[in-house]
Order: structure tokens, then C-alpha cells, then sequence
């Protein structure tokens, strides 16, 4: 429904309700006597047109003075005031009718007003979704997918024709959308511009945020990776932390992580200086402000097993991973891990200021944690 029509509707809803209630507030009579003479006056000169009889109804126009002005079913014309008895049962009928009409009124009208205002409301919503939405070069040709191309030839020669500046000189976006039909054509025409365009419609949109937000907090990647699989409620076994700081889970990338400094605090009851302040290693992860959305080949990646503040402190983790005791741990200095002289990956000194255990490139993580 139109704007205007919506307009003129309510206008006639209104008029309707006034003509209706203007007819049922005419104050209704009934003749009281048992001949009345219904007169018809031009200045002085009065004269009889009609005779009304006792109990006939008569709608008073004008209530004013000896003489009432009135409108019968015999014609219009003036009477005695003394001669007419009010119908009071008649008026308060009437007036529940007036009533009744008003409300309808008022409801129709506060019913168009709203979904004008609905109406209102929704255009700016649809104007930017239509805006915001590309439409892609298959919509358009008006083909699918998997046009041939001989079906794109025969809808680029329609469209062309439809909506070809020459043909449309009264069309602004003729030159537009003519435009548009050409750009698409010459892309889906040639092979390899069709395989670029249709592997990037496959491709993931990738997620923007107006800030960083830090999701969890620990003391070392081990803490960091339980903490995320309690919070996920999945087994640390599919969580990876990789050397470049992404973070995958099932081999499907889950944000980013990174160590960072943070002053703390110790107490010591029994020295003169009770608090002893210092600067240690906490690992963050967090959701960076855009997220990359692109499956990678998690196996050609370094992975951070297990991280700690001192190379002892390394040796009793690695131990305690392959169920052994520190002194079966050997960390040679070319990097590698021995456990029970086997070799068991690789470890380093992170320039962060912690201990790295981790899995070289090419090497499978799933091993790692078949060990257990």
C-alpha cells in the first residue's frame, strides 16, 4: 500500500465517521399533538406543505427560538418547539452507533500509522542490505553456476539488447548495468578468470573487531592448552600452538596466542624485606582484531609443546610427559631431546626469556601424543 493511498484511506475513514456521528447527534423527535402543520416561510410569508401526525419522527436541524427548523420524510420545513417530544431512548441508541464508528476510525487510523512508520523503519534496512550485497557475476548474466558457454553467450546477447544505453536513453542505469553485463561476460568467457573467480567465492569472509580481546591467561603453554580444552570441553590432544603464534584446534584455525611480561610479587615472612618484586612470562590468548580464516597445513608448522621458566624445571615437564623420571631426559646443546637415549624432538631458549619444547616442521603432532 502506497504512501498516498494510505493518506487518502484515512482521510475518507475520518469523513465517513463525522458524516455518520453528525447524522446520530441530530437530536431526534417525535410529533406530540395529534395534527401538526409543517410550514414552509420565506421571510413573512409562510405556508402549509405537509401534515404530520402524532408519534412521527422528525430530525430538528435548528434548536433555537419558538419555531424549530426540521427534516421529516414529507419534506423540510419549520414547526412549533412546544408541539415536539424528545426521543431519549432513540438518542442514547444513536449515540453507542457514533461511538462505535469513532473507535473504528481510530483504529483503522492508528493501524495505518503504524505500518507507515513499519514501512519507514525498514527502508533505510533494506536499502543497505541491498547495498551491502554483491551481487555476484553469475546473478548478473542470470545464469547458474554451471552455465556453459553457450548459455552465457545466449544471455549476454539478451541482456545486452535489453538494456543497451542506445535502446534506453530514458534509463540512467542502463549504462550502468550495461557495463556491469560486459565486465561479467569477459571474466566467465575466459577459463582461467572463471577458475580465479569461482575459487574466491569459496573463500571464507574474514571476521573484523574494533580491538584485540584476551580470552585466557596462564603460566606456561601446558596450563594455556588444558585451560582452552576445559573451556571448549574437547581433549588437549587436537589444540596446537604454533611457533608463529596461531593457534588451531582439530587443525582448524582458533585465534592467536603469545608470551608477555607482567610485573608480580613475592612475600617472604622471615627477611627484612618481605616482598620481593619481579617480571615473569605469562602466555595470553586472545582474538586479534582480524582473525585469518584459512585452513592451513598444520603438519608444515613448528608446534610449542611445553614451555617452562628454567632448563631443570623443562627437563622434570619432559620427564613427567613420557612417564620417566628428570635424569632419563637429555637436553643436548645442538637443541635436540633425548628420552632413555632415544631421540624425542627438539628444545630451545625462547627470546622471550623462557624454555621451548617443540615439534620441528614436517614432523606429525598426532605422534606426540600417541607416545602417551
Amino acid at each position: 500500500m502506497s504512501r498516498t493511498f494510505r493518506f487518502f484511506y484515512a482521510i475518507v475513514t475520518i469523513l465517513l465517521a463525522i458524516c455518520v456521528s453528525t447524522n446520530a447527534y441530530a437530536i431526534k423527535y417525535s410529533v406530540n399533538v395529534p395534527v401538526l402543520n409543517l410550514r414552509s416561510c420565506k421571510g413573512t410569508n409562510c405556508k402549509i406543505v405537509a401534515k404530520l401526525t402524532s408519534g412521527e419522527i422528525v430530525d430538528v436541524e435548528d434548536n433555537k427560538g419558538t419555531w424549530v427548523k426540521v427534516k421529516t420524510k414529507k419534506g423540510n420545513g419549520y414547526v412549533i418547539k412546544s408541539s415536539l417530544k424528545q426521543q431519549s431512548t432513540e438518542s442514547s441508541s444513536e449515540d453507542s452507533s457514533s461511538a462505535f464508528y469513532w473507535i473504528i476510525a481510530i483504529i483503522i487510523i492508528f493501524v495505518i500509522a503504524s505500518k507507515s512508520n513499519k514501512d519507514k523503519t525498514n527502508l533505510p534496512a533494506k536499502a543497505s542490505e541491498k547495498k551491502n550485497k554483491k551481487s555476484s557475476l553469475y546473478d548478473i548474466l542470470d545464469i547458474s553456476l554451471e552455465a556453459s558457454t553457450d548459455e552465457i553467450k545466449k544471455s549476454y546477447k539478451k541482456l545486452a539488447k535489453k538494456y543497451h544505453p542506445d535502446l534506453n536513453p530514458d534509463k540512467k542505469m542502463a549504462a550502468e548495468q550495461f557495463r556491469e553485463i560486459n565486465e561479467a561476460y569477459e571474466i566467465l568467457m575466459d577459463k582461467q578468470k572463471r577458475a580465479d573467480y569461482d575459487a574466491s567465492l569459496n573463500e571464507p569472509e574474514e571476521e573484523e573487531y574494533s580491538e584485540e580481546k584476551i580470552l585466557l591467561t596462564a603460566g606456561s603453554i601446558q596450563e594455556l592448552r588444558g585451560m582452552l580444552a576445559e573451556c571448549l570441553n574437547i581433549s588437549s590432544r587436537v589444540i596446537q600452538f604454533t611457533h608463529d603464534g596461531n593457534v588451531f584446534v582439530n587443525k582448524q584455525y582458533a585465534y592467536c596466542w603469545r608470551p608477555v611480561e607482567r610485573d608480580a610479587a613475592r612475600y617472604h615472612p622471615y627477611m627484612k624485606i618481605h616482598w620481593e618484586y619481579y617480571t615473569e612470562i605469562c602466555f595470553e590468548y586472545y582474538r586479534p582484531i582480524k582473525p585469518i580464516r584459512v585452513e592451513r597445513n598444520t603438519e608444515a608448522l613448528e608446534t610449542i609443546l611445553l614451555t617452562a621458566p628454567d632448563i631443570d624445571s623443562l627437563r622434570i615437564l619432559v620427564g613427567m610427559c613420557f612417564n620417566r623420571t628428570e635424569k632419563s631426559v637429555l637436553l643436548a646443546t645442538n637443541g635436540q631431546v633425548f628420552v632413555d637415549a632415544e631421540p624425542a624432538w627438539l628444545w630451545r631458549y625462547s627470546d622471550n626469556g623462557y624454555f621451548e619444547y617443540y615439534i620441528p616442521e614436517g614432523d606429525d603432532f598426532d605422534i606426540w601424543f600417541a607416545r602417551f
